[in-house]
C-alpha cells in the first residue's frame, strides 16, 4: 500500500527545489514574465527548504551542488522555462549570464515550526517596473497530493530518453509499459531502452 505514497520527480533536481521551480514557471506563464522583467525573486519557505536548497551558486560548482541550489535552478527556469538534464554540463554550470541571474534569487526561512515541512511556501517576484507577483505552493508537484498528469509523465519519459539518445523509442516504450502484464517476455522492453539481450 505504500506505493500510493511514492512521489515522482518532475525535474532532475533535489526534491526541495521543485516548489520554487513550479512557482516561477506559474508566474511566468500567468503574467508573461521573462528574465528581463525580474528584479528579485524570494522563495519564503519552511526551514528545511532553506537548509537544503538556499545555498549560493558559483562558477565551476559541482553538479550535485547545482541540483540543490534553488537560485541557480530558478535562473535556468527564467532563461529557458524549465530544468533538464542538459543543464548540468560544465559549460552551463559556469555560464556567467546564468550566475548573474541567480544573484537575483534567494530563499528565506518562514516561521513554520515543522522541521520536516516542504510546504506551504510562497514565491514573490519583484519586477523591474515595481510590480509584485506571488504564488503559494501547498503541495509538491509529483507528490500524491499533486500527482503528475499522464501528459507530464510521458513528457518526462520522452525527455529522458531523448537525452540518452533513444528518444525515437518513447512512444513504443510507453505502449509496452501500458501492456506490460500481457507481454510474453518482459525483457523485450530492454531493447527499447538500448540494451542488448
Amino acid at each position: 500500500f505504500r506505493i500510493a505514497e511514492v512521489s515522482w520527480k518532475p525535474f532532475p533536481t533535489g526534491r526541495a527545489t521543485h516548489g520554487g521551480i513550479v512557482a516561477i514557471q506559474t508566474l511566468m506563464a500567468d503574467h508573461g514574465l521573462t528574465s528581463r522583467d525580474v528584479a528579485e525573486i524570494v522563495y519564503r519557505a519552511p526551514p528545511l527548504i532553506h537548509r537544503l536548497v538556499g545555498r549560493r551558486p558559483g562558477a565551476g560548482m559541482a553538479q550535485a551542488w547545482a541540483r540543490l541550489c534553488l537560485p541557480w535552478l530558478g535562473a535556468i527556469v527564467l532563461a529557458r522555462g524549465t530544468v533538464g538534464l542538459a543543464d548540468f554540463t560544465p559549460e552551463r554550470l559556469s555560464d556567467p549570464a546564468l550566475l548573474r541571474l541567480a544573484d537575483r534569487i534567494r530563499v528565506e526561512v518562514d516561521d513554520n515550526p515543522d522541521p520536516a515541512a516542504f510546504t506551504p511556501a510562497t514565491l514573490t517576484i519583484s519586477t523591474t517596473d515595481g510590480r509584485l507577483f506571488r504564488h503559494t505552493i501547498t503541495a509538491q508537484l509529483g507528490s500524491p497530493e499533486q500527482p503528475l498528469t499522464l501528459d507530464q509523465h510521458l513528457a518526462k519519459q520522452a525527455t529522458c530518453l531523448d537525452f540518452g539518445g533513444i528518444g525515437a523509442n518513447a512512444a513504443a516504450l510507453a505502449d509496452a509499459i501500458d501492456r506490460f502484464e500481457t507481454l510474453p517476455d518482459a525483457a523485450a522492453i530492454l531493447s527499447l531502452l538500448g540494451a542488448r539481450r
